[in-house]
Formats: C-alpha cells, structure tokens, sequence
C-alpha cells in the first residue's frame, strides 16, 4: 500500500509588506533586467518573517546559526493547539504535549487572529511564560516553534525566556504560519540560511505529515 505524506509549508512568503519587529528593517526587493537576465537584490534583518534564532542572538559567546545541529532542526515534531485567550502558554499546557517529543510548534490565537498577515505589529501577541519554558526543558525539548515574531512577551526584562530556552541549547523558530495545520505529529524540516556567525536567519521551514 502507498503511504501518502502530506507536506505543509510553514514559512511566511518574504515581500516587502511583511511584518517586522518594531526597530527592525523589513524585507525589501531590488529587481534588475540585464542582458536578458533578472537579478535581485534582497535586503532584510536577520529576524525577518519566518526564522530561526541562534544562541549567539542574546548570548555572548553563543553558537551562531550554522553550527545549530541538523538532527535538532530535522526530525518529529508535535504541533500542539494552544487555544485559550491567555497572554501566555504555561506549564499547563505543556502537558498536552505527548511524552517522548522532541520538538515542538505552538499553534494560538495569534493565528486565528492573523496576526502575521497584518503590516502593523500586534503587542498583544501570545508568548512563553516561565513555568512553560521550565517544563519544556524538563520534558528535553530540544526545540520550540511559535506562530508570532517572538516567543517571549515584548519589553520583557532582561529576556528570560530566550535566554533560557537558548542557554538549555533549545532552538527557537519564530514567525511559523500555522493557518492550515491541524494538532499532532509530523516530521520538521527546518533549514536557516548558513550564515556563518549569524545570531539568527529567515528559515525555511516545511511540517510532512504521513497519513
């Protein structure tokens, strides 16, 4: 019997209308017609859209995003529907992760509200709290997706919940487009730019789901 896998593209398209964390440059495009040939310039922050961030991001000394290690960023992974109207996701609903999962996307409200389909930052995003980033560290989550520009709650002092994650050596992927995606396991593909020395870089990123 033929098995059909089912393959999602996660990534948000990179246009010049994308959204972009406040104080960023976004995403811009410089076509040129030469000889009968096209060529781009592209120009954009290492944060843009869909990406993935790297320890060096807020950790000095950190591992920059091309020695982030293939078997964290290829593999199975769970898509949990986190689907209150909390501000954040808890230790509580790390529980509705099943055990032996290695990888994680958290699928909110941010998506039923469209937030990365508006041009304005949204603040009232939902993020990680404390308590679920402990839990995920307990639970050897080697990696953790949310569907936002960030997994933490703007103006949080200090980071915390990026300097956690990425000090356990957790891999963050920010910005998934989660729209068509229903809860449970897939496998993760998710490929940064290698950029050497990059705190961080737009990623690819595709979920395949055998049926």
């Amino acid at each position: 019997m033929r098995i059909k896998k089912e393959i999602y593209d996660i990534s948000v398209p990179l246009q010049s209308n994308l959204v972009s964390w406040p104080g960023e440059e976004g995403f811009t495009r410089k076509e040129k017609r030469d000889g009968g040939i096209t060529i781009s310039t592209i120009h954009c922050g290492s944060h843009t859209g869909t990406h993935v961030d790297a320890p060096k991001h807020f950790i000095i000394n950190g591992s920059s995003v091309d020695k982030l290690p293939l078997s964290s960023l290829v593999g199975e992974c769970y898509v949990a529907d986190i689907n209150h109207n909390g501000p954040t996701i808890t230790a509580r609903d790390i529980f509705l992760i099943p055990l032996n999962i290695e990888r994680v996307l958290f699928k909110t409200k941010n998506t039923e509200r469209g937030l990365l389909s508006k041009m304005g930052f949204t603040t009232d995003y939902i993020s990680l709290d404390k308590s679920a980033v402990q839990t995920l560290i307990k639970r050897g989550i080697k990696l953790v997706g949310v569907d936002y520009l960030s997994v933490e709650a703007k103006k949080s002092p200090g980071y915390p919940v990026h300097k956690t994650l990425l000090n356990a050596g957790i891999i963050i992927i920010e910005g998934c487009s989660m729209k068509d995606i229903k809860p449970g396991k897939y496998e993760l593909i998710a490929l940064p730019l290698r950029i050497k020395g990059g705190d961080g870089s737009p990623a690819r990123v595709i979920l395949r789901k055998t049926s």
